[in-house]
């Protein structure tokens, strides 16, 4: 059986022993189904996932989707059909 490295919390800069425990469990479920890539904005799990040396992409860095209302979008106000 594999001895799990205790990690310091105050290294993850996160707020108490709880949050890091509920963070590692995330990406034990995470490791669990084989998932390669983590999109998260949460600094716990994403420091945790680092250290485990899978992928992991801030939201802010993901792409927009297209949007389904363009004309919407362009002006900011809705159109009025009257």
């Amino acid at each position: 059986m594999p001895v799990r490295k205790e990690t310091n919390v105050s290294s993850l800069g996160c707020d108490s022993l709880a949050k890091v425990k509920f963070d590692r469990q995330i990406v034990a479920i995470f490791q669990a189904n084989q998932v390669k890539t983590i999109y998260s904005d949460d600094n716990g799990v994403r420091s945790i996932e680092r250290k485990s040396g899978s992928d992991n992409l801030h939201m802010g860095n993901c792409p927009l989707p297209q949007s389904k209302t363009p004309l919407l979008d362009e002006s900011g106000e809705p159109i009025d059909l009257k």
